[in-house]
């Protein structure tokens, strides 16, 4: 989500140039994808998918799935998003590739992304690895694996018996990549911290440092040092190298058809955007493939009728829609963002507002922000106009959705938030006395709480407070009416609730009265538990 968040990884001057396709970049390539994308886009709805078409394009909407958040549906709304495979496989329409894709995708839905890695039946369908072969503990036989890893992708798309026979073959390489990418954010990102194979594949390696140097070597061809330590780095290179050569397979073989993957697009710019967030300083390279990449994907699942468009409104409800193309939105804003591409930021923040339903703005009002204060001052809250109806139990908002994000500072902070109370008098929300002529009474236990891509959003807020202004206590100021809205939220998601976390950290560290408190949230700041 938010904390950031995917041969040669930078351009074909790197090392790996001679196993790549030509560079994803490029002003007559770039025209031909723009009008590509275009033409599908028009086609999408003039053409009946067939059974193994319609089949395939809901698996790749249950591999997007697992990267947003669930959106609650009724039970009529989930039965008719899932397509009638068990009629489609008697009268013979689904592919002869379904059932281990199918396999595939429930392995990443489930969270056991190694599991799915070392599924033999896909070692020997696309990559034709011998299980006896030992590999050396050295660079030479890391680039020489992985070459022969591209080589056999190549042969495995060149198979091909028909176009949905294409399209099959590339979406169970993507389910590869993916699975690949995912394990290196669990590993590295939101845990939980437990040991991978030095290898994305099952491999024996004697040892296996040498080749992680490689692995390292390949993500710092595009310009820079790595940010920090980083762990099982081959998974990212693993990752780019499958989407960016299946991509390249795709747009060689159906760049007419509208039957394509396209969410592709979005995969290989998220793995880009990770790329940058691990490095050091800003990679050109990256920054014009990101371009290109979030082009491609906002043109496609720009709006929520473009969505429903393309896997039909049977299959994905108007709110999970609305859900996706907001995520887009916030991706593409955290993108620009991390350029210091204020504006453009500003603005794919503000159509990730609007496509959430929510309206933001920042108000002051009268309160109390420590347990002994007596004379209420003002202080700065968050105020949301929202589509989900956010009315306050008290009739704060009786004839509109308008509701005044606030607390009283203890009922509805989550517990390991009311043990940090007891290490400081100061309020981790503000207590507010009025609003207009209502008395406010917050946090009861009728109030709606914001969905978790709203809230998302409002943190995305802080993101461009950070990027805009001066770094001093006005700014972290700034940033707390966004920091209380998501505090005092009944739930939040594992990711957000950390992400809030470390920014309200950064802000209490430096105020003498909250010190104390912010070492004591650090400390239990954690991944999250191994899954059962």
């Amino acid at each position: 989500m938010l904390p950031s968040t995917f041969p040669s990884l930078a351009s074909p001057r790197g090392s790996l140039s001679h196993l790549l396709p030509p560079a994803l970049l490029g002003a007559s390539d770039c025209a031909d994808r723009r009008r590509s994308a275009e033409s599908v886009e028009r086609g999408i709805m003039e053409v009946e998918l067939t059974g193994e078409q319609m089949a395939l394009r809901f698996f790749e909407l249950r591999l997007l799935r697992c990267t947003l958040p669930l959106v609650q549906l009724s039970d009529s709304a989930v039965i008719n998003g899932v397509p009638d495979q068990k009629n489609a496989a008697a009268s013979g329409q689904l592919h002869t590739l379904d059932v281990l894709i199918s396999n595939m995708v429930s392995l990443i839905e489930s969270g056991k992304y190694v599991e799915a890695l070392a599924s033999s039946d896909v070692s020997l369908s696309v990559f034709e690895l011998d299980a006896n072969s030992f590999y050396g503990n050295d660079v030479e036989s890391a680039d020489h694996f992985y070459a022969g890893l591209v080589e056999h992708v190549d042969l495995f798309f060149k198979s091909k018996s028909s176009i949905d026979d294409a399209l099959y073959r590339a979406f169970l390489v993507m389910t590869i990549a993916v699975a690949a990418l995912l394990a290196f954010v669990q590993c590295n990102v939101t845990g939980p911290i437990e040991a991978l194979p030095p290898c994305p594949l099952p491999l024996r390696v004697l040892q296996s440092l040498e080749w992680e140097n490689w692995a390292r070597n390949q993500i710092m061809s595009a310009g820079s040092d790595l940010l920090g330590k980083f762990t099982n780095l081959q998974y990212l290179v693993f990752a780019k190298m499958l989407l960016t050569r299946t991509k390249d397979f795709l747009f060689g073989e159906t760049v007419e058809s509208p039957f394509g993957i396209r969410t592709i697009s979005w995969w290989l710019a998220r793995i880009n955007l990770i790329q940058q967030k691990i490095m050091d300083e800003h990679s050109s390279s990256l920054f014009d493939s990101l371009q290109v990449l979030f082009k491609e994907t906002l043109d496609l699942f720009g709006t929520k009728e473009k969505v429903r468009s393309y896997w039909g409104a049977k299959y994905i409800h108007e709110e999970e829609a609305s859900t996706m193309t907001a995520m887009l939105y916030l991706e593409a804003g955290i993108m620009e963002q991390t350029y210091s591409r204020l504006d453009k930021c500003r603005l794919h923040f503000r159509s990730a507002e609007l496509e959430s339903g929510l309206e933001l703005a920042v108000t002051g009002v009268l309160g109390m922000r420590t347990m002994h204060q007596e004379e209420a001052k003002a202080q700065l809250v968050l105020v949301t106009n929202s589509n989900s109806a956010l009315i306050d139990s008290q009739g704060l908002s009786q004839d509109s959705s308008d509701q005044l994000v606030q607390s009283n500072g203890h009922d509805t902070l989550q517990v390991h938030q009311s043990k940090m109370l007891e290490v400081s008098d100061v309020l981790m929300t503000p207590k507010l006395v009025a609003c207009g002529n209502s008395k406010v009474k917050g946090g009861q236990n009728g109030s709606k709480s914001l969905k978790p891509i709203q809230q998302a959003v409002v943190l995305a807020q802080c993101l461009l407070i950070e990027k805009s202004t001066r770094n001093d206590e006005m700014q972290r100021w700034d940033m707390a009416p966004y920091i209380e809205a998501i505090d005092l939220q009944e739930y939040s998601p594992f990711i957000i609730r950390c992400f809030c976390d470390i920014l309200r950290i950064r802000w209490e560290s430096t105020r003498s009265r909250t010190k104390e408190r912010a070492l004591l949230m650090m400390e239990e700041l954690q991944p999250v538990k191994k899954f059962d």
